[in-house]
Formats: structure tokens, C-alpha cells, sequence
């Protein structure tokens, strides 16, 4: 079996939901071999335990392609002490912190709640935001939690919009009082949870142990939860918010859109309704043009003329544009060139950024895979997989809602797939009923996708 054959056997494995596409992915850099009728596999010890079922599955599949009577042997490899990944992810642990590495055999998911600060920006620090008409109610959010005077805060509000600067602004400013502050990038706390969850030889409990040591956590993007995370699973969260609030920790979390828009738990809602919650908005030009000059008066070489920071303003760009955008009009501002030409490569780089973008089928389809997480195109292809499955029904929901396509015009334009009127109009109807029935096992996973599809597409999502 070469290498190839190997990636193809885990990927039809993965699309036939026996293993997931994760594992597929890690295992396809298994070192393989086959010879004198045996064929052996390199396993990491953090992707499957010795006694797992799939190990056998995986058996069944090589034996189907060399022969009944093949011997499969898999090794589990010993990974490095967890102090020398972390050195490769670039930390630099100190003694402490590497016995307790050592000691914990944990994986590298572990590896943010072991160091008390990881995640700040230190470009991020106080000095580096501008408060301003579109931030300054959430500015004021941070302000009570800096106080004292609440310790949950919900920054809501769409990407690039400076919900992440201004959390991590409210941590640095809270470890200068000597709090022990961390963010944590939801997808990193839900890594953590899965492996938790399928680890359960672990001793102890790293997720609980080490979010417990911190004073301020920020939990980044939290409608990440709603499309990763099954209704059962958000039991887990929602007490983990509970036992944070409970010992008075400071809660900072950050989200697209109002947490009833992603079918949370009511459990879950209530507690963050006892907090505070606050609401950002994109700077509209007139507050474009007064943050272009604060960023711009504080790069290393403060040369961008007046027009070109107004030409620029005009152009309602994603905050995170300006973080590469600025430097490189320093630079070009600093080879003498004259301003028209340098408003000139603005157009030419950023003149395409546009909020009133046509809707069209691709972007529709394209949309419902981002959401769900499915690689791109994968929806009009035939596979079955869970993801594939998900991105297709959501894409013929979302057609015929903002498109006003008929079931039939729906399918004929997945012409792979090939399915019939009914095909459609039942898995619309599915979507459409979890959405609407928060019992439904699927009401939050749907909730959050299709929200989240109507983000990217540019269209306004009402709370349920």
C-alpha cells in the first residue's frame, strides 16, 4: 500500500463518518510499511486509545485491499515531554512550569491553560485603543469590570470590528492590579473538552484545573461553541460558566451575535443575563478617519499625508485591514512617492471591499460550507459525510430564503448529487423545524450555521 492509497482509505473512512476527518488528517502522516504480509502503522497516543473500536475498523479496511490475511500492526508513537513542544510552539517555559509539563501527560491542547497571560497581544496594552462613537458604550462595559462593579461582560459585534482589542485592552489593564488574566480561543477550549471527553484514562481533569487558576479569562468567539459542540455537550459548558461565576471570576466573552441568536441552552442565557452586555458597531467614515490617524500617528515612521488617510476612510474596510494596510502605506509614503499614486494603490488594493456585494448561488453555497466548516466546493460534490450533508441543506435552505428559488431550480443545480424536488424540500423543512424547536437535538448546531451564514453573506440575522 503506498502513501497515496493510505490518504485515499482514511479519507473514504472519514466520508463514511467511521473516523473523523481530524483523525484522518493526523494519520494520514503515519509513517507506513508492508511487508512479508504485514502492513504497520505509527499511531499518536492523543488520537486513539490502545483498546479503541476503530483501531479494529481501521484493520477491516487495509485487510479489504491486501488480502484477509494480512497482520496489522500499530505502534503507538511516545511523543516528546510536553516542555519540549511547547519550546516548539515557541514558549519558553520556565523550571516550574516545566516539571509541571512533564508531570501532567497532557497533550499539546492542554498547553494555553498552563501559562498564566498566554493569548495577550502585547501591542494591545493600554495606550493602544481609541474610544470613540462606535465603541465607547462597550468601552464603558469594560470599565465596570475594571471597577468591580460587574464580573461578566458579553462584547458582541461583527469581525473586525475591535471586540478582541478591546478584551484584551480590559486583561492587560486587570494584570497591572494583579489579576491572573489568560484568553482563550473557544476553539482551544472546546479542543480541550473533546479531548477530555475521549481521553477518560487522563487522570485528573486539565480543562478544570487550570481555567480554575485564573482571576480573568477571555473566551474569544464563542459562536464558535454553537457550531462545534452537540446540545448535550453545551451541559458542559454552560457549568463550567457557572462554577466561573460562581467563584467570582471575571468573565470576558466575545461573539458575532446576541447569544439567543446561537440556540444556547436557557440555562446558559440566564447566566449571562446576569452580566453585562454590551454592543459594538463598525465606525462609520467619519470614525474610520479618526482611528486611521490614531493608528497612523502611532507607527514607527508617522508619514501617511491627511488625504491619503481620508481616501482611505471612505473605503468601510474590516478593522484588521488596517493592521497590514497602514505599514505598507508607510512604506510606500517613505519612497517619495506622490500622494495620488499611493490613493491610486489603495484602490487598486482595497477598492474591491464592498458591503452591498450581489448575492449569488456561490456565494450562497460557498457561505453554508464556511459555516458548517466543510471544505470549499465540498457541498456539490457526492459525498456523505456529516459535514458535506450539513453544508448542502443549509445552502438549499438559504437559496430558497434569500434567492426565492424553487425546490426544483435547487436541485437542479446540484447536478452531482442529483436530487429530486422532495430530496430538498425535506431537508429544508428539517432545518427549519430544529431552528425553530429548541428541544431539538440539532436546534443549536443549526441555529449558529445558518446565523453564521448570514453573516458572511452579508445580511441581517434577527434574534429568535
Amino acid at each position: 500500500m503506498t502513501s497515496d492509497q493510505w490518504s485515499e482509505m482514511l479519507k473514504e473512512l472519514a466520508d463514511d463518518q467511521i473516523i473523523g476527518h481530524a483523525t484522518a488528517g493526523v494519520l494520514r502522516s503515519s509513517q507506513i510499511s508492508f511487508a512479508d504480509g504485514t502492513f504497520a502503522y505509527t499511531v499518536p497516543p492523543t488520537v486513539f486509545r490502545k483498546d479503541d473500536e476503530r483501531l479494529d475498523l481501521i484493520a477491516k479496511a487495509v485487510r479489504q485491499r491486501l488480502g484477509e490475511d494480512t497482520t496489522i500492526q500499530h505502534e503507538f508513537v511516545t511523543p516528546p515531554p510536553l516542555s519540549e513542544q511547547v519550546r516548539e510552539l515557541g514558549f519558553n517555559p520556565t523550571p516550574e512550569q516545566t516539571q509541571r509539563l512533564n508531570n501532567a501527560s497532557r497533550p499539546p491542547a492542554a498547553v494555553p491553560f498552563y501559562f498564566e497571560g498566554l493569548g495577550l497581544d502585547p501591542q494591545w496594552g493600554p495606550g493602544s485603543y481609541l474610544v470613540s462613537s462606535w465603541n465607547n458604550f462597550a468601552y464603558a462595559g469594560a470599565e465596570q469590570i475594571l471597577n468591580g462593579n460587574a464580573a461578566t461582560l458579553c462584547i458582541i459585534g461583527p469581525a473586525g470590528c475591535g471586540k478582541s482589542h478591546l478584551a484584551q485592552l480590559l486583561l492587560h489593564m486587570l494584570q497591572t492590579q494583579g489579576s491572573r488574566v489568560t484568553s482563550i480561543p473557544c476553539v482551544q477550549f472546546r479542543n480541550q473538552y473533546v479531548h477530555d471527553r475521549t481521553h477518560r484514562d487522563t487522570p485528573g481533569d486539565p480543562l478544570g484545573e487550570y481555567i480554575h487558576r485564573f482571576d480573568a479569562i477571555h473566551l474569544e468567539d464563542v459562536h464558535f461553541m454553537a457550531t462545534q459542540l452537540s446540545n448535550k455537550n453545551f451541559l458542559f459548558f454552560q457549568q463550567t460558566i457557572a462554577a466561573l461565576m460562581s467563584r467570582k471570576v471575571k468573565l470576558i466573552l466575545t461573539m458575532h451575535d446576541p447569544p439567543a441568536t446561537y440556540g444556547f441552552p436557557r440555562e446558559m442565557l440566564d447566566r449571562l443575563d446576569k452580566g453585562l452586555r454590551v454592543q459594538m458597531y463598525e465606525p462609520d467614515e467619519q470614525a474610520r478617519l479618526e482611528l486611521l490617524r490614531f493608528l497612523a500617528g502611532r507607527l514607527p515612521t508617522p508619514n501617511i499625508p491627511e488625504e491619503v488617510l481620508n481616501e482611505m476612510a471612505l473605503m468601510p474596510c474590516n478593522l484588521h485591514t488596517y493592521d497590514g494596510a497602514l505599514p505598507s502605506l508607510s512604506l510606500l509614503c517613505g519612497t517619495n512617492t506622490t500622494s495620488a499614486h499611493v490613493i491610486d494603490w489603495i484602490h487598486e488594493q482595497y477598492g474591491g471591499t464592498s458591503k452591498t456585494e450581489e448575492i449569488t448561488i456561490a456565494r450562497v453555497i460557498l457561505a453554508a460550507e464556511q459555516a458548517i466548516g466543510a471544505t470549499s466546493g465540498s457541498a456539490m460534490k457526492g459525498g456523505q459525510s456529516q459535514k458535506q450533508c450539513r453544508a448542502r441543506h443549509l445552502a438549499w435552505w438559504l437559496l430558497e430564503e434569500l434567492l426565492n428559488m424553487k425546490h426544483e431550480m435547487i436541485a437542479n443545480e446540484f447536478t452531482v448529487i442529483k436530487p429530486d424536488r422532495s430530496t430538498v424540500c425535506t431537508a429544508i423543512s428539517d432545518y427549519k423545524r430544529a431552528r425553530q424547536d429548541p428541544s431539538h437535538k440539532k436546534h443549536a448546531m443549526v441555529c449558529a450555521s445558518y446565523n453564521e451564514a448570514k453573516r458572511l453573506l452579508g445580511v441581517a440575522v434577527e434574534v429568535e
